[in-house]
C-alpha cells in the first residue's frame, strides 16, 4: 500500500499539473472560415460560364432587359475576379486579402440589386400579358432567389468578419 500513497504523493508534487503550459493560439484558418471560402470559390468559378453565357446572349438580346444587361455582365465579372483572388489567397492565410472579399461581397450586394431591377422589368411584361399565375409564381421565385442569395451574403458576411478578428489575432509567420 505505500508504493501506491509515493506515487500519489509524487503525481501531487509534480509542478505541471500546478501551472499548466500557457495555451498557444491555433495557426490553422478556422473552420467556418474555410468552409465559407471553399464554397464562394466553387461558385465563383461556375459564375465564369454564366458571365460568359451572358456575354453570348447580350449580342442578341432585344427589349427593356437590354438595359440591364450589361449590368450584371460587370457585376458577374467583378464576382470572378474579386471572389476568386480574395478567396483563395484568404485559404491561404494572406490577411490583406480581406480587402478583395469585401469587394467580392460589394459586387454581389450588386448583382442581387440587378436581378431585383430585371426581376421588375420581367414581372412588369408578364402582368401586361395578363397572366395572373405566371406572375404570382413569378413573384414567389424571385422572392426565394432574394432570400437565398441574401442569406448566402449573410454567412459569407460572418466568415469575412471572422477571418478579420482572426487574422488580427493570430501571429505573423515567418519564413525561417
Amino acid at each position: 500500500m505505500a508504493m501506491y500513497d509515493d506515487e500519489f504523493q509524487e503525481r501531487e508534487d509534480d509542478s505541471s499539473y500546478e501551472n499548466p503550459r500557457p495555451r498557444r493560439a491555433k495557426k490553422g484558418l478556422p473552420v467556418f472560415c474555410m468552409v465559407v471560402f471553399i464554397i464562394d470559390l466553387v461558385f465563383c468559378v461556375l459564375r465564369i460560364g454564366f458571365v460568359a453565357l451572358g456575354l453570348i446572349n447580350y449580342q442578341n438580346l432585344e427589349g427593356p432587359l437590354l438595359e440591364s444587361a450589361m449590368f450584371e455582365l460587370i457585376t458577374g465579372a467583378a464576382i470572378v475576379l474579386f471572389g476568386i483572388a480574395g478567396n483563395g489567397l484568404m485559404l491561404a492565410k494572406q490577411a490583406w486579402a480581406v480587402a478583395l472579399g469585401w469587394l467580392n461581397l460589394g459586387a454581389t450586394l450588386g448583382s442581387i440589386g440587378v436581378g431585383i431591377w430585371q426581376a421588375s422589368i420581367f414581372l412588369d411584361e408578364m402582368a401586361q400579358n395578363g397572366g395572373e399565375a405566371e406572375r404570382i409564381g413569378g413573384y414567389i421565385g424571385a422572392g426565394f432567389s432574394i432570400l437565398v442569395r441574401v442569406g448566402i451574403i449573410f454567412t459569407y458576411l460572418f466568415a469575412l468578419l471572422k477571418y478579420s478578428s482572426w487574422s488580427a489575432r493570430r501571429e505573423p509567420e515567418t519564413a525561417w
